[in-house]
């Protein structure tokens, strides 16, 4: 169900010049789509939600620009290497003014559409940013046990003049007691809302996100069942915990999507491993690399989450 009173939506809605001239040069190519956990992109405001390292003394402005500095720096090397991300899929962002800031501080990204939206309580939302004109946007409640839920973002993009339903996920940590219990009943949810999407005549879903579970989990088993393709199901690892690589990163795409009538055509997905966002695990010469984790105490690193991205034609 959606329960507006429970969550914050904040769209940015840019000039209709904008959007056709971005749709004009969409067309013309290629593009990536990209999923990105940042951990914990927090602003310097205190609002009273932050954990705690991110409040003063621990958190200024000072290392909050610094934060800003250092992610967009990942945005360009993903651009320089890879190519210029037309839809992003982030997860832990504080708040829209964050998401706000991260664009301002990141000209490689160009002019993008940001959305954000969290659960008042909570310390951090789901944003993502698009170059596609966004023409709907929808939250779902995923709580149970009366939680402070993640809401799960449904957003309507309008592409080549077809809706393309791009939903956005962050689902409870692995940590959380009842989070098996709480990440299958978001899946639920979203598979749900999927059948509903279908029986009013939409086809074209991405489902990308955080999804706080391995690829093989049986917990996917509703969106396998309605046909839905995982991407990066070859993929091994996008987080190092405790001595495991878990793909906890995916991106599911509808059959329809893969279809000659699809407003993209569908290329390669992957894991973007590039130099700085990855560290040695130990001293040793021979230690194998691992995501460097931002450590806010530090001000090091970058994220937990390597970035995943999908190449898509025009």
């Amino acid at each position: 169900m959606i329960k507006k009173r429970y969550f914050i939506i904040k769209i940015g809605l840019l000039l209709s010049l904008f959007v056709y001239i971005e749709l004009s040069r969409l067309q013309l190519g290629s593009a990536i789509i990209l999923s990105y956990n940042v951990q914990n992109l927090f602003d310097d405001i205190t609002t009273g939600t932050e954990y705690n390292e991110f409040t003063c003394p621990n958190w200024t402005t000072r290392h909050y620009e610094s934060r800003l500095v250092s992610l967009s720096e990942v945005f360009t090397a993903i651009k320089l290497h890879k190519g210029r991300p037309d839809l992003i899929f982030l997860q832990e962002v504080e708040s829209a003014e964050a998401l706000a800031a991260l664009l301002k501080a990141t000209p490689a990204l160009g002019r993008m559409q940001p959305v954000f939206a969290k659960h008042p309580q909570a310390a951090i939302g789901l944003a993502m940013l698009s170059r596609y004109p966004i023409t709907q946007v929808e939250l779902l409640d995923s709580s149970l046990f009366n939680t402070i839920s993640r809401p799960i973002m449904v957003v309507h993009l309008n592409i080549k003049g077809k809706t393309v339903i791009a939903i956005n996920v962050h689902l409870p940590s692995q940590l959380n007691p009842d989070g098996q219990i709480t990440r299958a009943a978001a899946i639920n949810l979203i598979a749900k809302k999927l059948k509903d999407l279908q029986v009013s005549g939409f086809n074209y879903f991405m489902v990308a996100g955080d999804f706080n579970s391995d690829n093989s989990d049986e917990l996917f088993g509703p969106l396998l069942e309605l046909g839905l393709i995982n991407v990066l199901a070859h993929e091994t690892g996008s987080y190092y915990f405790r001595g495991n690589w878990q793909q906890l990163d995916q991106i599911y795409l509808s059959p329809a999507l893969f279809e000659r009538q699809s407003p993209l055509k569908i290329g390669r997905a992957n894991n973007i491993r590039l130099a700085p966002l990855l560290t040695p695990l130990n001293d040793d010469e021979d230690s194998y690399l691992i995501p460097f984790r931002f450590a806010s105490y530090a001000m090091r690193g970058f994220s937990d989450h390597l970035p995943v991205m999908l190449h898509i034609n025009y």
